[in-house]
């Protein structure tokens, strides 16, 4: 049972559900070709009026994509096993997939998306330019729309459209979902449109793929011309590279879904 706290968000968790791999020096100017593992990472927030996930990771069915998913696999090396799957990292943790009120998907992608068909009583939350998108998606947008539930849009919610009241934090904007500050989703554009980050108790950022690292931030701005095609909008991501250095300088941690962390409850780190 949730133990009883003062704070709404009582804890932050977070799940590594399979990898990517890649070669930097395929994205970055400047760097070496050595590979680098990318975790695809869930983040489970425990909050007084329910739990809410930020993504839901990599799970098996990216292997049944068919010759796009073959193709995607080809260029960004993918490896997930069941047991990686967010259902069952949450049922070891003891937590019923039930009990997720909300998912908030930070875009389409299929590494933040591939968890979904797990969770057919949770409300998804998507911006409304990812509802957009998602009405001809163009190869570039990377959405497989075999890894959506069959129910989707039975479970999607435009964040726009649920009559939160929008917040001001720090350098950021956002809607409030629980109306007490303690989970605003905000816009952080440029890598898709209208992809999404939470602001956490107002201290820790999960930033999505808004950088694809920690120690990235810098290096983002001088990606390969490769990279920069499959953005929706590179002014706008570089503007959002901006503030989120600029979150982090006012003591904001920033949390991307392709880090690693050494401990599972990211509020407990001091």
């Amino acid at each position: 049972m949730p133990r009883p706290t003062k704070q709404p968000v009582r804890s932050l968790r977070y799940y590594s559900c399979g990898h990517c791999i890649n070669r930097l020096g395929f994205v970055y100017r400047g760097y070496s070709f050595k590979k680098r593992v990318f975790p695809s990472g869930v983040f489970l927030i425990e909050h007084t009026k329910g739990y809410v996930l930020f993504d839901t990771g990599y799970s098996t069915n990216i292997y049944k994509t068919g010759v796009k998913g073959w193709l995607y696999r080809r260029l960004n090396p993918t490896h997930v096993r069941k047991n990686e799957e967010i259902l069952y990292q949450l049922h070891r943790d003891g937590v019923d997939t039930n009990d997720i009120t909300y998912i908030i998907v930070s875009h389409l992608h299929p590494d933040h998306i591939g968890g979904l068909k797990s969770f057919p009583k949770s409300r998804i939350i998507v911006s409304k330019y990812v509802l957009q998108t998602l009405k001809n998606p163009s190869f570039t947008d990377l959405i497989f729309s075999t890894l959506l539930p069959k129910q989707f849009d039975s479970q999607v919610v435009e964040l726009e459209s649920m009559g939160l009241k929008q917040r001001s934090m720090k350098l950021l904007k956002g809607y409030d979902l629980f109306g007490d500050g303690s989970i605003v989703i905000s816009y952080l554009e440029g890598h898709t449109h209208g992809h999404l980050g939470a602001m956490v108790a107002d201290k820790i950022l999960l930033a999505g793929d808004a950088c694809w690292g920690g120690d990235l931030l810098e290096a983002s701005k001088n990606m390969r011309m490769s990279i920069k095609l499959i953005h929706h909008n590179q002014a706008s991501f570089l503007d959002t590279i901006d503030s989120l250095q600029k979150l982090q300088k006012k003591g904001v941690r920033l949390c991307f879904s392709h880090d690693t962390y050494d401990v599972k409850d990211l509020l407990s780190e001091k």
